[in-house]
């Protein structure tokens, strides 16, 4: 799957491979509901959904629930606060069906 990515199209399969250690990549897997990354967390790394589909949303203070976005396997999530040193997500991440996500590191 990761060689018809956008990120990895071209590369042959050792220079994935290169790419995922320099990336200091990480797979981890989610159920249905897990919160993936929470509102206030700070990340350095993107995910890219390797099997699955995960939602961003905004939850308020009121318990209202709003669904910015889906995203479907082979999609990213989180590459602007992987970006922003120290920046606080203002949105949930969450694991809509069972998933696989990759994670790469970006930030310093």
């Amino acid at each position: 799957m990761l060689k018809d990515n956008i990120i990895f199209n071209g590369m042959m399969p050792e220079e994935i491979d290169l790419a995922l250690k320099e990336l200091s990549s990480v797979e981890k897997t989610y159920t249905k509901d897990s919160i993936i990354l929470r509102a206030g967390d700070i990340t350095d790394s993107l995910g890219l959904v390797i099997s699955g589909n995960v939602t961003i949303e905004s939850n308020d203070a009121w318990g209202n629930r709003t669904i910015l976005s889906n995203v479907a396997m082979g999609g990213f999530f989180a590459e602007t606060y992987a970006l922003l040193e120290n920046e606080p997500l203002l949105v949930d991440v969450r694991a809509n069906e069972n998933c696989r996500i990759l994670f790469f590191k970006v930030g310093s």
